[in-house]
This record gives C-alpha cells, sequence and structure tokens, in this order.
C-alpha cells in the first residue's frame, strides 16, 4: 500500500518523529514516505524548515504549509521538490523573499502566500513571473508592491 496523502494540523510535536521542540522540521520525519503526492502540514508552530528536509519526497504535487509560524523560506528547503506543482505558504509570518526563494521548484504553477507580513516585492526578484499559473498574494491593511 502506498500513502499518497498526509493531513498534519495541530498535532502536539512530541507524537511526530522529525518535528523537534524547537518547531523544526528535519528530513528524518519524510524517510518513509517517498510516494506521497500530497502533504498538509498546518497549525503546528513550525517556525523553521531544514534544508533539505523534503528531499526523500520527490513525488510530492502539492504541499500546504498554512497557519504555521515560519518567518523566512529559502529555496534548500525545497531541495529535491522538483515535481512540485502548487505551494502554500499562507498566514505566516513571512516578511520578504529573495530572487532564488522559489528556483529550486521548475514545476511550481501555483503558489500562495496571502496573509503573511510581506510588504515589498519588486519585480526584478520573480524574473520572469510567467512561471506561476496561480500566484495569491493577500495582505490585509497592508501595501504591496510588486
Amino acid at each position: 500500500m502506498k500513502l499518497l496523502k498526509v493531513h498534519l494540523q495541530a498535532c502536539p510535536s512530541s507524537q511526530i518523529r522529525g518535528l523537534n521542540d524547537s518547531s523544526q522540521i528535519s528530513e528524518a520525519i519524510f524517510h518513509q514516505l517517498t510516494n506521497l503526492n500530497i502533504l498538509y502540514i498546518e497549525q503546528q508552530k513550525l517556525t523553521d524548515i531544514a534544508d533539505n528536509a523534503f528531499s526523500p519526497l520527490s513525488q510530492l504535487l502539492e504541499l500546504y504549509l498554512d497557519w504555521d509560524q515560519l518567518t523566512e523560506v529559502r529555496a534548500g528547503m525545497w531541495l529535491g521538490l522538483s515535481q512540485l506543482q502548487s505551494l502554500s505558504l499562507g498566514n505566516n509570518e513571512i516578511t520578504a523573499l529573495n530572487s532564488a526563494t522559489f528556483s529550486t521548484l521548475p514545476r511550481l504553477g501555483a503558489l500562495t502566500l496571502e496573509n503573511n507580513k510581506l510588504t515589498t516585492l519588486s519585480e526584478g526578484e520573480w524574473g520572469n513571473s510567467e512561471v506561476f499559473g496561480a500566484f495569491y498574494l493577500k495582505n490585509p491593511a497592508k501595501s504591496i508592491c510588486v
């Protein structure tokens, strides 16, 4: 039997192997889930994701990291996710993105960043913005320049 979808929502970190006390995801959590297509990790109070943490998930198509406490995202977090088509980072604490943030995701077609703390995105940071089929960016009561 192949596990294709996992949904972790508001689970105590002590019950999830690979989620350490500092609310960081490590690579160890995904070693047995190599065929996973959809992964939800929501309301886990995540503050960081180790670089290469998702590398065992080479078949992952959709990743939802909503309602956590991520403050930054780095290209290294997404290493190994070459098939990823949809990434949702809504309702976190992300303040800035740099030009390489999503460079390791060649098939990414939908990106959700709504309700973060982003204030400015310069066009140059995104290179060819036509890479995204859907781009959701909504921050209430904030001015965002794209």
